[in-house]
């Protein structure tokens, strides 16, 4: 048989927000900020940047064609073609017989 010990469980309690308080949270908020700052500067030319590899650059192209393609509609206009095609295609099989 087992035993469990009891283990008081820790409850949450209601601390008043006062002034000091107050200036303690923002004062930490600060520090935290200066501190971050300062090892932003400190490390700032620290870092190489990574060349973007031959497959990485393809990518970046075609999202930007397929952009253009999209925002200047010629994705209808080649739906259209592509569809007049195929009508054209059929009546030339139509014909042959």
């Amino acid at each position: 048989m087992l035993h469990y010990r009891h283990i008081p469980k820790a409850k949450a309690t209601a601390i008043a927000d006062t002034p000091e308080l107050k200036r303690i949270a923002e004062n930490t908020k600060i520090q935290s900020n200066v501190k971050y700052h300062e090892d932003f500067e400190k490390a700032k030319g620290k870092f190489t940047q990574v060349a973007d590899d031959p497959e990485t650059l393809r990518i970046k192209q075609n999202t930007k064609i397929i952009s253009n393609v999209a925002y200047h509609g010629d994705l209808e206009k080649k739906a259209q073609m592509e569809k007049q095609r195929g009508a054209a295609e059929i009546s030339d099989i139509k014909g042959e017989y």
